[in-house]
Parts: structure tokens; sequence; C-alpha cells
């Protein structure tokens, strides 16, 4: 293998299979022949690891070893040369190889390399033993290397010349390698993703079986049951299009709950196409779904026409809007069977509400109307106070999360003052009322005679608010049930509602749980129950009472006789607290049946103050649930707890509930 530059210097011999490089970087690369094979190129890392030097000369001249020159000749022929091609062969002589060659075919150009030119690798002198020096003739007589050096070849040229393939096969190779790890990888990725869709396949599959099978049950319900429970089986439309074929060759059922199924105005429709042949409906709940206004036009059309035996309609979280609610509305005004109507948690708004108002004005059927969770605000509140006076049928009015506000709750009020039924439980919670709209709401409760249920939770009553309703409770004689958690009630007025429940005769239980009252309230309410009030359930959970405030209504719970179920959850009372109503505990009580002092950061010594108490007076107490949730207490205070109440079951012969 060889290779000549212009200047006709000798280039580097690389290791056996390595190729030559030209010194000069004017002379361009071109292939080069190697001994017994094609041609091959090498790297120039390779190349520099090679310790021989080539000499290239044309026919009649010799290699000069001195200069790395020739005698005569040189140029571009050894390139000419190598582009022809040739074959070698290699014969050790003195400290050189000699490369013979002769080309065949077509004459060589002029000025290439002649047919038996020779070429000599000699050693460099990094390889050569240090006391070797080169000859300064021409001729041969220079200084012999060692013979693992020295070789002689003859090249003879092949019959025909070809062209030298580059010399890639560690790029090959290597292309290979890396086209086999692409080719493992591709196949394992498109098994994988094969794998994956098969699974999801499989998947699909069993949940269509799955659901064939759910519907096939739910169909032989629907044709068979008085009362079909579709609830949460999330159904959609699809789903409710079978079902509703089945339903239309029901003749018997009276109830229909397909809430939270995620039916569309398309499955309304399809509902309600069954529901034209069926005379025994009276009940349809359709809560949590999705029908929309659209849904609603679709179900109000069809309990103006044919559905008109339903008493019960319950469409609650349906999205249902302003639009909807005026197609519901003028349902309304024309039909006299519809008893109960659910629209909470709808996006209602002030033109929904107008025309809710305007409906109620006329219906007489409508007894209990759930609004609660839309968009009233103080307008529509407004709207539905000035109706309330022409209507007669209403009886229970759930309106909470309206944000009436003060100005919507007076107008509000001033309707249920001059209304002409019988309105016995009234839901205003979290609508934003402060003690000024608590002015009109004291005078509504004082006049009427009808309520018996009061929910007033989560607004901002205040003391202020707190004793507007006090002083009307003194005269109101048939409120049971009042609910004021959540009204930033303080001592003040936890003490005016402590006057009210000595002299109130009908209440019977006072929400008060999430006021600060604290001790001195809670002083205050603990003195008026003591000896008087008939209330039966105390609820003061998250009133910030403190040990003080906890020991107060323990000593009251010792003299009382109403108060059945006491919570006094989140308050602080800890060991210290604790011990007062084990003392309480360890008195006689035939009232008091539940307790509950979760929250209470009581630890295992006010645990076994407990359980002494529960030994000590199993025969005397009516105790039939303790609850001591989410506290301190360790395994010592639960196995000592829980013995005391076997115990306290067994010697009283009834069965004692203990929550911890």
């Amino acid at each position: 293998m060889y290779s000549h530059c212009s200047s006709s210097r000798a280039t580097t011999r690389t290791p056996m299979s390595a190729s030559l490089r030209a010194p000069c970087d004017s002379t361009p690369r071109m292939p080069r022949h190697r001994v017994g094979s094609t041609t091959a190129v090498r790297s120039p890392s390779q190349r520099r690891r090679c310790g021989l030097r080539v000499t290239v000369c044309e026919a009649g001249s010799t290699p000069a070893t001195t200069g790395g020159s020739c005698c005569s000749g040189g140029g571009e022929s050894g390139v000419a040369a190598a582009a022809a091609g040739f074959s070698m062969s290699a014969t050790p002589e003195g400290g050189r190889i000699t490369f013979t060659g002769s080309t065949a075919g077509p004459a060589p150009p002029e000025g290439s390399l002649s047919p038996d030119a020779t070429v000599a690798v000699a050693p460099t002198a990094s390889e050569a033993p240090s006391s070797a020096t080169p000859s300064s003739t021409a001729t041969g007589s220079e200084k012999q290397l060692p013979a693992k050096s020295s070789v002689k070849a003859s090249v003879k040229p092949p019959a025909k010349s070809e062209p030298a393939p580059t010399d890639s096969s560690n790029l090959i190779v290597g292309a290979a390698a890396v086209g086999g790890l692409a080719l493992v990888a591709a196949a394992a990725f498109v098994w994988r993703k094969k794998g994956a869709e098969w699974q999801a396949a499989m998947r699909e599959r069993q949940l269509r079986q799955q659901s064939k099978a759910m519907l096939n049950e739910v169909i032989s319900q629907i044709r068979s049951y008085d009362f079909v429970d579709l609830q949460g089986k999330n159904l959609g439309d699809e789903a409710v299009s079978y079902c509703a074929e089945a339903l239309a060759f029901n003749t018997i059922a009276v109830g229909i709950d397909l809430g939270n199924n995620a039916i569309g105005p398309q499955g309304m429709q399809y509902i309600c196409n069954a529901l034209e042949s069926n005379e025994t409906l009276t009940e349809l709940v359709l809560s949590g779904n999705m029908i929309g206004d659209e849904g609603a036009a679709s179900l109000a059309e069809f309990l103006k026409t044919k559905g008109t035996q339903i008493s019960v309609l319950n469409v609650s979280g349906n999205a249902i809007a302003d639009e909807g609610m005026k197609a519901l509305a003028e349902m309304l005004k024309t039909n006299t069977t519809l008893v109960k109507l659910d629209l909470s948690n709808n996006v209602i708004d002030y033109e929904g509400f107008v025309a809710l108002s305007e409906a109620l004005q006329v219906n007489e059927s409508i007894t209990d109307l759930y609004i609660s969770g839309n968009y009233a605000g103080s307008m529509g509140a407004a709207a539905l106070g000035r109706a309330l006076p022409e209507n007669k049928g209403l009886q229970e009015l759930y309106f909470s999360g309206n944000d009436v506000g003060n100005e919507g709750i007076t107008v509000l009020c001033e309707g249920l003052a001059k209304h002409q039924g019988k309105i016995s439980h009234l839901d205003l919670g979290n609508n934003s009322i402060g003690g000024e709209g608590c002015e009109a709401l004291g005078k509504y409760l004082e006049k009427d005679k009808h309520l018996v249920w009061a929910n007033f939770y989560m607004n901002d009553m205040g003391d202020l608010g707190a004793g507007y309703v006090a002083e009307a409770l003194k005269k109101n004689k048939k409120l049971d049930h009042l609910d004021l958690g959540g009204n930033n009630i303080m001592a003040s007025g936890a003490s005016k509602l402590a006057e009210m429940a000595q002299e109130n005769e009908t209440l019977e239980t006072l929400e008060l749980s999430y006021n600060p009252m604290g001790p001195e309230g809670a002083q205050a309410l603990a003195d008026a129950l003591k000896f008087k009030g008939h209330v039966k359930t105390l609820k003061m959970g998250w009133c910030k009472l403190g040990v003080k405030g906890g020991s107060a209504i323990a000593d009251s719970m010792r003299y009382n006789t109403s108060v059945q179920t006491l919570d006094l959850r989140g308050n602080g009372l800890g060991d210290e607290g604790i011990y007062d109503f084990a003392a309480t505990l360890k008195v006689v009580n035939e009232t008091l049946e539940r307790l509950d002092l979760g929250y209470n950061d009581i630890k295992d010594q006010g645990a076994f103050a407990l359980a002494q108490a529960l030994k000590s007076n199993s025969d005397g107490m009516a105790l039939a649930t303790l609850s001591m949730n989410n506290n301190y207490i360790t395994k010592f205070g639960e196995v000592a707890l829980k013995e005391a109440v076997d115990v306290a079951s067994e010697i009283s012969g009834k069965e004692i509930e203990l929550e911890i």
C-alpha cells in the first residue's frame, strides 16, 4: 500500500492493514492498495502509530534511505498508479520492503508510475534501534535494519482495474451494530405498543361485558319493580335509552331514582318519551345530572301535558339556568299535582327567580320548595318575598346559600309575615345576614304561629342579631328547633339566648356550635339550663369553652333533667375538664343519653377517670353513647374505657356504645 506527494517525500507506513498518509497537505487523498487485499483507509490515529517510512520510485531508480526521496521520478505518479489498481507481493530484503508491480489493461497516463516501479518501506528513526544509522548511498549499501522489518515484495496488478473502495470496515461494523440495536429497540417498542393496545382492548371488552350484564340487570329491575333505584349507575344517555324502553313497559312503578347518571338533554328526552304511557309514577328523581336548560324544557313540556300524576320532582344539581327555570315556571302555572320541587344547586339567577315568583302566585299545589345554592341575591329574594303574600300552599321553604344579605332578607321576611299559608320549615342559612337584617327576621318570628324548624346557620348575626332572635322567641310558642351555628355570637349574645331558653317552653334543639362565646357564655347557658328549660339537644362544639366553661356545663348536667344529647367537641377541655364530667357521671342522671367529647385533648388520665365513673354508676346512668374520637388516648386508656363499658353494659342490662 502506498501514496506519493508532489515533494516526493516518503509517507508514513501504518501497521499491517493501516493506510498511508501523504505528508503534504496540498496533495488530495486517494484510495490506496494493501498487500494481498483490496485497499483500505485508516484513521489518522492509526496512521500515527506507524513506524515505517515508504519510498516510491520510478522504474530504473533506487530508493534512497537517507532523505526518503527517489533517485528519479516522483510527482503525481504514485497517486495515478494507485488509482489504476494493481496487486502486490512482498519479499524481505534487508531493512526495507520493496513493492514491484505492473498494471494490466490500458497504458497508464503520462507522468504516472511505471509498471515495474518499486516501493521501499523502511523503519522510521523512532522504530529503528538507536545504533542503526542510514547509509549515504542509494544502491543498498546502507546499514541493515533488524530482520523483523526486512521484507521485499513484487507487485502484479490485477487483470482488470477496479475502483478502490474506501476502507470503512470499522464504520460499517459500528453502523451495523447501531442499526441492529435500533431494530431491536424498534421491535421492542412496537411489541410493547401492541401489547398495550391488546391489554386496552381486553379491558374495554371486559368493561363492555360488565356494562352489558349490569344493563340487563337494570332493565330487568325496571320492568318488574314498583320503585326503580338506579342512583349512581353512571348510565349516560346511551344506556338511558335502553332503560327508557324497559320503563315504557312498567305499569306498576311509583318511583324512579336516576340521580347521578350523567344524563344530558337527549337522555332526558328518552325518559319523557318512555313515561308518556306510565300512569302510576308519582316520584321522579333526576338529581346530579346534566340536563341543563334544554332538558328542563323537555321535562316541563312532559309535566304540562302527560306526567300530571307526578307529585315529587328532584332536579337539583342539573346546571339549570334562567331559561330552564322559565320553562319549569310556565309548567307550574298549570300543574296541580306537583307537591315537592327540588331546584337546589343549579345556576338560577335573578330572571329565573322572577319567573318562579310569578308562578308561585298562581300555583297552589307546591308545599315543599328547595331552591338553596343558587344565585338569587337580594333582588331575587325580594322578588320571592313580594310573591309570598299571594301564595297559599307553601309550607316548607329551603332558601340557603343565595347571598340574600340584609336588604333581601328584609323584603323576604315581610312577605313571609304576610303569607296566607302555614310555613313550618324555614332554611335561611349561609345568606350573609347581619345583625341589622335580623331585626326584620325577629319581627317575623315573633308573629309567626306555625314555624317549628328554623335554620339560620353560617350567617353573621353577631350579638346584635342573637338579641333580636332571642327576644322574638320569648314570645314564640311554636318553634322547637333553632340552628344559630357559625354566627359569631359571643358571651353577650349567648347570655340573651340563655334567658330565652329559660322562658321558652317549646324549644328542644339548640345548635350553637362555632360561636366563640367562651367560658362566660358557657356559664350563662349552664345557669339557665341548670334547673329550667326544655332543651333536649344542646350542641356547643368549637365554642372556646376551655376548662372553666366545660366545668360549668358539667356541673349543670348534675341537676338538669331535660338534656339528652350534649355535644362539646373541640373545646380544649383536657384531662382537667374531664375530671368534672367524671364526677357528674358518678351522680345518678336518668336523662343524658349521648355525650360527645371528641377533639378535646384528653389523655389517658382523663380516660381512666371516665372509666372509673362508668363502673361506679352503672345502674344509675342513662348513657347509651360515649364518643371520645380524636383525642390523645393511648392503648392503655382505650383498654380501660372498653372494660368499663363492658362492665356497665353487663350490670345495667343495656348496650353502651363507645366511639374512640
